[in-house]
């Protein structure tokens, strides 16, 4: 099985677009932009975000620092499913 945690960091504001036809399977997303939320990643296409949501540590989406937008109105991520 493999496993893929995307780390966004830095301190500017960064935008994803896919232009394939293939979605992107990933296990977490990591968002550290900076040390507030001035600074921002968009993802204006879809993706899968398929990590754990039920357990209280390392969610599949974790913020830490910075906004976090998604344009896709396809997209939908489970935030929590307990713990």
């Amino acid at each position: 099985l493999e496993r893929a945690i995307l780390e966004l960091q830095g301190e500017s504001d960064n935008t994803y677009s896919r232009t394939s036809t293939s979605v992107p399977d990933l296990y977490r997303i990591v968002v550290n932009k900076g040390t507030d939320q001035s600074n921002s990643f968009s993802f204006n296409n879809s993706f899968s975000l398929n990590g754990a949501t039920n357990t209280s540590t390392n969610k599949a989406l974790e913020l830490l620092n910075g906004t976090f937008v998604l344009n896709d109105a396809t997209t939908t991520i489970n935030l929590t499913t307990g713990n």
